[in-house]
């Protein structure tokens, strides 16, 4: 299990950019100015991509329920039983899944699989996803993770039974869509079309 972690660049990025930089430095080292400065945009985007942003929570409340990940709200659908909260994190969001609340992780799914791209059909089933399931005290929730094209495998910094506080990063992945299944008593504070930051931005209370 990775251990979870305060640096500028999560541990998931190290050696993708240890090997840019020594590509850098050959193709530098060439002269080969073309290749040098393709090699340098690709490593600006790798910082931009493993960027692990520090995080204060907009609202201090137990039963404030906060955004899992970066991104922007693409639904909220109400149903019978529960509330979910459906967020694209696209490519140049920050990519750590933090906890919602304080929560005691319960049950961790993961199926490996493809990175299609998101618009194909066929994604849905096929790419590679995960569901974290977890409760704050006697409520259940879901949060359920579909990578897109971005071949970076989902990591869980943490293990069923283990309590996580609320904002606590809690894995990685390479982006997708996610969604986070709440109990049906529950106050919203986010439509569909906002944007959202993973352990500040509210999502709602829970009643």
């Amino acid at each position: 299990m990775v251990k979870t972690t305060t640096d500028l660049i999560a541990k998931e990025g190290v050696k993708p950019i240890a090997y840019t930089v020594l590509i850098l430095l050959v193709f530098s080292l060439l002269g080969w100015g073309f290749f040098t400065f393709i090699t340098l945009a690709f490593l600006i985007g790798q910082f931009v991509f493993f960027y692990n942003p520090e995080r204060e929570p907009e609202e201090g409340d137990e039963l404030a329920i906060l955004a899992p990940v970066d991104g922007k709200v693409k639904e909220v659908v109400y149903e019978e039983e529960s509330v979910k909260v459906v967020i694209e994190n696209s490519l140049i969001d920050p990519h750590f899944i933090r906890s919602p609340m304080d929560i005691t992780v319960e049950k961790i799914t993961q199926i490996r699989g493809l990175f299609l791209p998101l618009s194909n059909p066929a994604s849905k089933n096929l790419n590679e996803n995960s569901t974290m399931n977890f409760r704050f005290k006697r409520k259940k929730f879901s949060l359920d993770l579909q990578s897109g094209l971005v071949k970076v495998p989902i990591n869980f910094y943490t293990q069923e039974k283990e309590k996580q506080l609320a904002g606590k990063r809690v894995g990685f992945f390479g982006g997708g869509v996610v969604t986070l299944t709440c109990p049906k008593e529950i106050e919203m504070k986010v439509s569909s079309g906002m944007n959202v930051k993973a352990g500040e931005s509210l999502l709602g209370f829970l009643q």
